[in-house]
């Protein structure tokens, strides 16, 4: 993967492939282990630290809609699908 840096000017962020005098490296925080059935992964907005810029994850809970799974159930039943 190609490095990024990254300038802050008036709180918008320009990223580039190029390292400038006032540019920053851009770190991306590391997907960590997560329950797939019940949780997903959301990239933070960015934080200007004092070497680089940094974007966090965060894992939030996601409540599954039981309608929808029943009716994909229902229809792989009627199709002939064993599920």
């Amino acid at each position: 993967m190609e490095k990024t840096y990254g300038t802050i000017k008036d709180s918008k962020l320009t990223i580039s492939n190029i390292q400038t005098t006032k540019a920053k490296p851009i770190t991306y925080a590391k997907i960590p282990a997560f329950d797939q059935t019940t949780q997903a992964v959301f990239q933070t907005a960015y934080e200007d630290k004092l070497g680089e810029i940094l974007f966090g994850v965060e894992v939030r809970a996601v409540v599954q809609d039981k309608v929808e799974i029943d009716r994909i159930i229902e229809e792989k039943i009627i199709a002939g699908k064993v599920i």
